[in-house]
């Protein structure tokens, strides 16, 4: 069950970043190029939102199921925080995914106060980018298979 969910997380990390970089990349040109903000735009950012979420809920999941999340109840907090492979497992991955989320979901909430093409495109390009860089981020590099 483990290494099913850890496909399912691995595979969902690239197909959410390629929809966040197109999410960033469209909101650039839509904004430097000045057109009107559409109905295509209004979902690829839906996708956007809601890829995260579903990421959310697999990383929470993968997260629970873990061997490592184990180590809450055998390490006292003093010992995680001083391990840098148990703090970045147990707390900073997690802080970073739940972050990074709530950036794209503010680009999304930002994005729907405005009436105005451009800043709808800025507000997007701006919080999913940095939604984008977080989930990067935590991915921890493994986005790439090792040989």
């Amino acid at each position: 069950m483990s290494t099913l969910i850890e496909n399912l997380h691995y595979n969902w990390t690239v197909l959410l970043l390629l929809i966040l970089f197109i999410n960033v990349l469209n909101s650039v040109f839509g904004r430097i190029s000045g057109k009107k903000f559409s109905i295509l735009d209004l979902r690829i950012c839906l996708f956007g939102i809601i890829f995260s979420y579903f990421h959310l809920l697999i990383s929470l999941t993968l997260y629970f199921i873990s061997s490592s999340f184990d180590q809450w109840s055998e390490n006292d907090l003093n010992n995680i925080i001083m391990n840098n492979e148990l703090r970045s497992d147990l707390i900073i991955n997690p802080l970073i995914n739940l972050f990074a989320v709530c950036f794209v979901n503010l680009g999304w909430k930002l994005k729907k106060n405005h009436f105005i093409s451009s800043k709808k495109y800025l507000r997007v390009a701006i919080f999913y980018g940095l939604g984008l860089i977080l989930f990067v981020i935590a991915s921890d590099n493994n986005i790439l298979p090792s040989n």
